[in-house]
């Protein structure tokens, strides 16, 4: 199966990618945060790149009785621009921190209202989730905004997550380093170089859960998200793939089927040379030594 270039015009700069990272890290160090937050635990971030697991972990947690899924379409980035509006026009600390709490409240709010937490048969659930895969950008506000929030990091082998989003279809508009295989490598690169910030930044707000690991010892690791999370292990978790609803994106067909293992080392089936570009642009960061007896 050749691997062909699908972009449209000029490939996506390289450099735009690794400046938008320099800039969140230096704006949201160690240590950030508000000091009158709004406290609500009830919001369950799922992040990380397309293709990496995030569909199957939103479905696997909707099928637990006290979690709801958010889907992606959700109001957390919005609050995030209104937030950066009010805090540009905030001249005391008081009027940042009512902002800082007013904009994360609004957002609880209006997803438990979407989600009709706050009344009927699901006003008792803990949890809602958030997919909004972009919301890895935000993750610096929603420290200072939702510091009982969690977030769970889905991670997948680069090669496999890099050739996934190569092959699947995206909209272009958000994800235009998808039409090359050396873009999706520098994407891949910088993503985690990110990711590994918000560890830092968020501490014990954020678990990684490594979709190969949850393929392979599936009860270990949903328990230990669980415990995470502040819940208890429920059956019906074994059988996620008949939760009704809920998937939309690209890999709806994937996860409606019980977990196997033919996602997991894909990028095998294609020669060297056509790997080639992704695989020397992650060499280079050191996420691909772990192949070098393969390749």
């Amino acid at each position: 199966m050749p691997l062909q270039l699908l972009c449209q015009g000029a490939k996506p700069a390289p450099t735009a990618a690794s400046a938008e990272v320099d800039m969140l890290i230096q704006s949201f160090p160690i240590g950030s945060g508000s000091p009158e937050p709004y406290l609500d635990a009830s919001p369950v971030f799922v992040v990380g790149l397309p293709r990496s697991g995030s569909s199957l972990m939103e479905l696997i947690l909707s099928s637990h009785s006290q979690v709801v899924p958010g889907g992606e379409d959700t109001d957390f980035a919005p609050r995030v621009g209104k937030l950066m509006e009010r805090l540009g026009k905030a001249h005391t600390e008081a009027a940042k921190v009512e902002a800082i709490r007013g904009e994360a409240r609004k957002y609880v709010e209006e997803m438990r209202q979407r989600l009709g937490i706050f009344n009927g048969p699901r006003r008792s659930v803990r949890h809602f989730t958030d997919k909004m895969l972009a919301n890895y950008r935000n993750l610096g506000f929603l420290r200072m905004m939702l510091p009982k929030a969690k977030v769970i990091h889905m991670v997948r082998d680069p090669l496999d997550c890099c050739l996934s989003i190569f092959q699947q279809p995206l909209e272009m508009s958000m994800h235009a380093y998808a039409c090359d295989l050396q873009a999706c490598g520098e994407q891949y690169i910088q993503h985690r170089r990110l990711m590994q910030h918000w560890e830092k930044v968020l501490w014990q707000q954020i678990i990684v859960v490594d979709y190969e690991k949850l393929v392979d010892n599936f009860d270990f690791e949903v328990k230990r998200v669980l415990q995470f999370l502040g819940l208890e292990w429920e059956e019906q978790l074994r059988t996620f793939f008949r939760t009704p609803g809920v998937v939309t994106t690209a890999s709806m067909a994937q996860v409606r089927k019980p977990l196997n293992k033919a996602g997991i080392a894909k990028w095998r089936r294609y020669p060297r040379k056509a790997l080639d570009p992704l695989i020397q642009i992650l060499q280079k960061s050191g996420y691909a030594s772990n192949m070098k007896d393969e390749l």
